[in-house]
């Protein structure tokens, strides 16, 4: 029974290196479209939810393919990133996938309230569509930019609520003829989206409904608009914590040299670095829970000064309060 006991310790031991691994073995990588990114127009609507906020609606082209199954694995919400910049970063957005996992034609928004939009009206603003940095591409990731944008100065929501309703059923032909699939249907009252079209631009244009009601079958009621806001500061400070410095330089140069991701090359060699050190203080305690518990330590340590990304010590964390949970039952239970 003990020597039982002590496979299956050594089993679950060797189960939580193997998913410790993992993290740096399942690299993301994507090839380059074949034609594009492209920002085909860039329309900025206001006082839409309320008096001064902005809307921006960008019409974009990415292609790769119309075989589903020769589709990156990546939808485009994974895969590129849109952004309104004026210097720095105002907001982004993913665009929504639909129609060949996003990719072809299709918009996005990005919405300001008026408190967000304050002094940006007619500013030299500048649109970016961006493949997504932490993806594995072939180069540098694809990008785009435009600062042609049509700005459109309705003094009412009223006129507003006509302007944007006429473009989006003008839009929704247009990837109608795009796709084949009819996103607009023909109705008593004019034209109106279509079950499919209703799924994409309520997604792809949030608060739409509220927005251009009558380009919808059915009335809807208004609501209140309260966006989210995502921050990952707080990570992007960890991992870029020692970039800069002669180490960080040191492993940049050594990432490009073995043309593998930065974050994996940091990982490694970290691990290697507290496998010594574990193995070590093993040899001079004659104690491998010493060891154990060291090498435990280090994994924090490593994500706080840059070397391990806080996702892999999250994982690290949840998988070895399952393996404790189990070395306690499992004792328990056998008694």
């Amino acid at each position: 029974m003990r020597k039982m006991k002590k496979r299956v310790i050594k089993l679950t031991i060797i189960l939580v290196l193997v998913f410790m691994l993992m993290p740096f073995l399942a690299v993301l990588a994507i090839a380059d479209p074949v034609e594009g990114p492209t920002i085909i127009q860039v329309d900025i609507y206001r006082h839409c939810l309320e008096t001064d906020d902005m809307l921006v609606v960008v019409q974009y082209f990415v292609w790769y393919t119309d075989v589903v199954a020769d589709l990156p694995d990546e939808t485009i919400n994974q895969s590129f990133l849109g952004r309104l910049m004026n210097g720095g970063e105002i907001t982004n957005v993913a665009p929504h996938s639909f129609y060949l996992k996003g990719y072809q034609y299709g918009i996005f928004s990005m919405y300001l309230s008026a408190a967000e939009a304050v002094g940006l009206w007619e500013d030299p603003l500048i649109v970016e569509f961006n493949g997504n940095p932490l993806l594995t591409w072939p180069g540098a990731p694809p990008t785009t930019s435009t600062a042609v944008l049509n700005w459109h100065s309705t003094t009412t929501a009223q006129a507003t609520e006509i302007l944007l309703s006429n473009d989006i059923v003008s839009i929704a032909n247009q990837l109608s003829n795009h796709w084949g699939i009819a996103l607009t249907d023909s109705v008593a009252g004019g034209t109106v989206l279509s079950s499919y079209g209703e799924q994409y631009f309520t997604n792809a244009i949030p608060n739409l409904h509220t927005m251009s009601p009558d380009i919808f079958s059915g009335a809807v009621e208004a609501f209140v608009y309260e966006p989210e806001v995502y921050e990952q500061s707080g990570r992007d400070r960890l991992i870029a914590r020692i970039d800069g410095s002669p180490p960080g330089l040191a492993l940049v140069g050594l990432a490009t040299w073995l043309t593998i991701p930065l974050v994996v090359v940091k990982g490694v060699i970290w691990l290697i670095v507290i496998g010594l050190i574990g193995y070590f203080i093993g040899l001079a305690t004659k104690k491998m829970g010493i060891a154990l518990f060291s090498i435990l330590v280090m994994i924090p340590c490593g994500t706080y000064i840059g070397m391990l990304s806080l996702t892999f010590t999250l994982v690290f964390a949840l998988l070895c309060i399952i393996a404790l949970a189990f070395a306690v039952f499992y004792q328990r239970s056998s008694g």
